[in-house]
C-alpha cells in the first residue's frame, strides 16, 4: 500500500501533465511557518509540535492557525500558477491525511475545470481563519470539533463565520518528509453538511 507523499505527489504530477500544464520546475522555498503559535502577547507561546496530555481550546486554536497558514501558502501557489502544482500539493499533503488530500485535490481540479482563472479567489489571497466553536471529542488520538471558518481574506464572495466540522489525528510523518507542517496533527475530515446537521463523529469511542 503506497501512502508516502511521493506516491500522492506523483499522481498529482501525472494529472497536472494530462491537463496540459508544465508542472513544478522550481523547488519550493523552505517552509517559514512558525513552530509555535502565540495566542497572546502576555502568555507563553503554545507548542503545537507536541500533543499535550490535556487538549484544550487555546491549544486547538493555535494548531488550527498553524494549519491554516500552510493551507493558505498552498492556495497562493495554486492561484499564482493557475494549477495544483507539485510544490502546492506537497504543502497540502503535509497537513491532510491521504484520503483528505484526495478530496482536496479533486476539489481544486474541479474548480480549475470550471474556472481556469480562479476568478472567485482574490489575486493575492490572504489567510483562511479557523477558530474552535465547540470541542466534541479531544483525546491524544483523535479530535472532533465544530469550528467557525472565515474565507473573506481569500474568496471574493465568502460566507462569513461559516460553521464547519474538523477531525484531527496525529500526523503521519511520511506525508511530510520536509517538515512543512509545524504541528503534531493532520486533518482527516473537514467541511459541512448541506442540511446543516452535525456529521457523524469519526473518532472511535474511548
Amino acid at each position: 500500500m503506497v501512502r508516502a507523499v511521493r506516491g500522492i505527489v506523483a499522481v498529482l504530477v501525472t494529472t497536472v501533465a494530462a491537463a496540459g500544464c508544465s508542472g513544478g520546475k522550481a523547488t519550493p522555498a523552505e517552509p517559514t511557518v512558525p513552530t509555535a503559535v502565540s495566542t497572546s502577547s502576555t502568555t507563553a507561546p503554545i507548542d503545537v509540535s507536541v500533543i499535550p496530555p490535556t487538549i484544550d481550546e487555546p491549544y486547538l486554536n493555535a494548531v488550527l492557525a498553524a494549519l491554516d497558514e500552510v493551507d493558505s501558502e498552498a492556495t497562493r501557489m495554486i492561484v499564482a500558477a493557475k494549477n495544483l502544482t507539485p510544490p502546492a500539493a506537497e504543502y497540502l499533503n503535509a497537513i491532510y491525511s491521504d484520503e483528505a488530500m484526495r478530496r482536496e485535490a479533486d476539489g481544486w481540479f474541479e474548480s480549475l475545470a470550471d474556472d481556469p482563472q480562479l476568478s472567485g479567489i482574490r489575486p493575492n489571497p490572504g489567510k483562511r481563519r479557523t477558530v474552535v466553536d465547540r470541542v466534541i471529542v479531544a483525546s491524544p488520538g483523535c479530535v472532533w470539533m465544530a469550528v467557525r471558518r472565515d474565507y473573506s481574506a481569500r474568496n471574493v464572495k465568502a460566507v462569513p463565520d461559516r460553521l464547519e466540522y474538523i477531525a484531527l489525528r496525529p500526523l503521519d510523518s511520511s506525508n511530510d518528509p520536509r517538515k512543512i507542517n509545524p504541528t503534531a496533527w493532520m486533518i482527516t475530515t473537514d467541511g459541512f453538511r448541506a442540511d446543516g446537521l452535525e456529521p457523524s463523529n469519526p473518532c472511535p469511542a474511548s
